[in-house]
């Protein structure tokens, strides 16, 4: 089975005030993305015939350093990056999200936005999308 774990809010953390603070000052951003601290380890949902991606959903341009912090804390994972700004419609998110999961053929999905888990669940009922904390 392959499971699929968004990044942000559900591997590592998340802070709000920082991440909004990241886009309006880019000096910050860099140190926000390398500071991250991990909060759920994949391992743990796995059997050994298991596997698992990581699909994030930010800019392009944060490849390296999102490459980086997946190095440095779970080396040899596969992850893509969704390229989205911080406000991209959701289901525009979802539906770039949803392509990938369905070309990795991922069986279970975690996600800690709400709107995006409900616009994969309207999109596609052969995965089981999961909320996992969430964003107030």
């Amino acid at each position: 089975m392959t499971i699929g774990f968004d990044l942000d809010g559900i591997i590592c953390d998340i802070n709000i005030f920082e991440l909004v603070l990241s886009e309006k000052l880019s000096f910050v951003e860099s140190y926000y993305y390398k500071e991250r601290k991990p909060l759920l380890n994949p391992y743990m949902f796995l059997t050994n015939d298991d596997d698992f991606i990581i699909i994030t959903a930010r800019e392009k341009r944060l490849s390296s350093i999102t490459k980086q912090w997946i190095d440095k804390f779970l080396p040899g994972a596969k992850w893509f990056i969704v390229d989205t700004g911080y406000n991209e419609d959701p289901r525009e998110t979802a539906e770039k999200k949803l392509k990938i999961l369905l070309r990795e053929k991922v069986e279970v999905y975690f996600d800690d936005n709400p709107d995006i888990i409900k616009e994969l669940r309207k999109k596609c009922n052969t995965i089981k999308f999961i909320q996992f904390g969430g964003r107030l």
